[in-house]
């Protein structure tokens, strides 16, 4: 485990708050520092990022062996970070306490990997989104595989290469990485790489089939398109057992085309011969 401790981890998912990765990664987590959870009530995933706005959000206290565990909301992981951060921030730390509160922020333990195109449908990686947005570091680790998950394992993994990261903050800050996790043996994990996101798409495709009432109704049956990968993309790293770390940031402009772009005479101006 790495030589700085965090004092206050705010810790979230999208499976919701009775996952079992989260029970791991809170466990994981304190041995870093203190732990706030915060996490949807129920499934909440490939929600991405989206918020709710015509409804009111409620949490309740979840408590376990007679001790609290955390807050659930009835809401989606962006929901439950901005809810953290904002609000519930000030009942535990102090009237006026906000993001600057937390010094971490960790979504996950995931089941299912998130790499690729996926991670603009990911719930798990829009709640650590949602927090470089803040200014918080923030982290989100998923776990390959959907069956027979480690979790334990994955959280053995996960503490070490925390530990690393958050020691190479002094000399290489970060804001918002995501982490996945192999779900071979530990034996067989071949290290760790830092990786660049795919960017291979999906094959869209719908079943049509008919509910009780005679009515239409559609079931998403698309795949992954075959893989266009470089030997340093998220996907192939991962296919060959390394724990992969991906830096992402949420400024998406194209700064190569806004160059072009720029350079390009667009005007208000309808030009001579144009209907």
């Amino acid at each position: 485990m790495g030589k700085i401790t965090v004092m206050r981890i705010l810790v979230t998912n999208d499976d919701g708050i009775d996952a079992d990765g989260l029970a791991v990664l809170c466990k994981v987590m304190k041995g870093f520092g203190q732990v706030c959870v915060v996490a949807p009530d129920n499934e909440q995933s490939a929600v991405g990022h989206s918020i709710t706005l015509a409804q009111p959000l409620r949490v309740r206290e979840v408590r376990r062996d007679g001790e609290l565990f955390g807050y659930a909301v009835n809401g989606t992981p962006a929901d439950c970070v901005k809810l953290a951060l904002y609000k519930l921030a000030g009942h535990l730390f102090g009237e006026g306490a906000g993001p600057t509160a937390f010094d971490l922020l960790v979504s996950g333990l995931n089941r299912g990997a998130n790499l690729g195109i996926n991670i603009f449908y990911s719930g798990t990686v829009a709640a650590a989104l949602e927090g470089a947005i803040a200014g918080v570091p923030s982290v989100a680790i998923s776990v390959e595989g959907y069956e027979r998950v480690d979790f334990k394992q994955a959280g053995e993994v996960a503490a070490h290469v925390l530990g690393n990261l958050l020691d190479s903050r002094s000399q290489t800050p970060w804001h918002f990485l995501n982490i996945n996790i192999p779900s071979a043996p530990k034996n067989r994990i071949r290290g760790v790489r830092i990786a660049k996101q795919n960017t291979s798409g999906f094959r869209e495709s719908f079943e049509e089939r008919r509910d009780p009432r005679g009515e239409n109704i559609y079931w998403m049956s698309g795949g992954i398109k075959p893989l266009r990968e470089a030997p340093d993309d998220d996907t192939r790293l991962l296919a060959d057992k390394y724990v992969t770390v991906t830096p992402l940031c949420y400024d998406m402009t194209n700064y190569r085309l806004k160059e072009v772009l720029e350079k390009t005479d667009i005007s208000l101006e309808v030009k001579e011969g144009r209907q």
